[in-house]
Parts: structure tokens; sequence; C-alpha cells
């Protein structure tokens, strides 16, 4: 006997996901918008309710279903705003810092004024962090696809029964034996072929 299948709660559910699905875009959408427009991923996340790591999924997961041309055009602005980013760090990079104390005084050491590093190094982390950013939105840290051709060559080696040989033939084994493995080493490395001589 068939089932019966119950359209009614089928099209309730399905008017929810659908509900749900417009509303992910819709935020997605607004995600990207504010983005463009300079807002953090912080203060996306306050506008949205979400947390900043939920509104770089959303920012992701917009440019992947937006036309190529205004992907391209949003990768623009984000490298544009990298770049700006990375001049001021590199001004501060290329900057003399001295030490400042507690009151607000140069630190010397003797006459010399003591240099600051604490600067230096943000400025380094900043670079570095957006290094990796761009890499990220360039695709340069992608595992690379290698493609490899050529053949394989499978030789099986059944080792004899030693015990029947006799001395010059088991010395010809052995010799043999240390020339097959010789060139199977040379070949795991990648060196040049023994000569016979």
């Amino acid at each position: 006997m068939p089932v019966k299948k119950r359209a009614s709660a089928n099209k309730g559910g399905n008017a929810h996901n659908d509900k749900l699905k417009l509303e992910g875009a819709e935020k997605r959408k607004r995600a990207l918008q504010l983005r463009i427009a300079g807002f953090s991923c912080a203060q996306i996340g306050e506008e949205l309710g979400v947390n900043a790591s939920t509104v770089h999924y959303y920012i992701q997961k917009a440019v992947k279903e937006i036309p190529k041309e205004e992907a391209d055009e949003w990768r623009a602005i984000e490298m544009g705003r990298l770049d700006r980013m990375q001049t001021k760090a590199e001004e501060v990079l290329r900057k003399n810092h001295v030490y400042v104390s507690n009151r607000g005084e140069v630190v010397y050491d003797g006459k010399a004024k003591v240099i600051d590093d604490g600067p230096i190094l943000q400025a380094i982390n900043t670079v570095l962090g957006i290094m990796k950013r761009r890499a990220q939105m360039l695709g340069l840290d992608s595992p690379t696809k290698i493609e490899q051709s050529g053949s394989v060559e499978v030789t099986t080696i059944q080792h004899p029964d030693l015990s029947v040989l006799t001395d010059e033939e088991y010395t010809a084994w052995k010799a043999a034996n240390a020339k097959l493995r010789a060139s199977m080493e040379d070949t795991a490395h990648g060196t040049k072929d023994h000569d016979d001589a």
C-alpha cells in the first residue's frame, strides 16, 4: 500500500527555510556593503547582531555569490585599503622611536636617547598581517596542485635459494643486487647513474 505524504507540513517547512535563506542572503549583502563602506568586521557584527568571525564568513560567502565583475571590484577596494594600511605601517617602521617614561619624559642612556623597539615590532606584525590577508585574497597560500606524468617501472625480484648457488654465482648475484640497490637509491635521490666501469 503506497504511503501518502503530508503536503501541508512540507509547505510550511519550505516557506520557513526560504525565509531563513532570504534573511541570510540579505545579511551577507549588508555585511559586504558595510565592509566596502569601510566598517570593520567588529562594527558590522554589532550592526547585524553577530560576532566578527560570522561577519567574515558572511563577506566571503557574499563575494562568492556576486558576479565576477563585482567581486573583482570589491577585491580592488580591499587591496587599496590594504595598500594604504601597509604604507602607514611602513612609515612607522622608518621613524626613529625613543623610549618615553611613564611621566612622559624621554629616557636617556648617558647622553644618548634610548631607542624604543616596541612601535617597530608592532608595525612589523601589522605589515605581516596585511601581507597574509593580501596573500589570502589573491589565493597565494592556496594548496598547489602538482601534476606528474610519466611511467613507473616495477621490478619484482624473487630471491633465489642462495644455498644452491656456487661461489661464483653467489658473487655475481651479490654484485648485481648491489648495483640494483645503488640504481634505485640514485633514482630516489635524483642523482646520476653509476658507471659500469
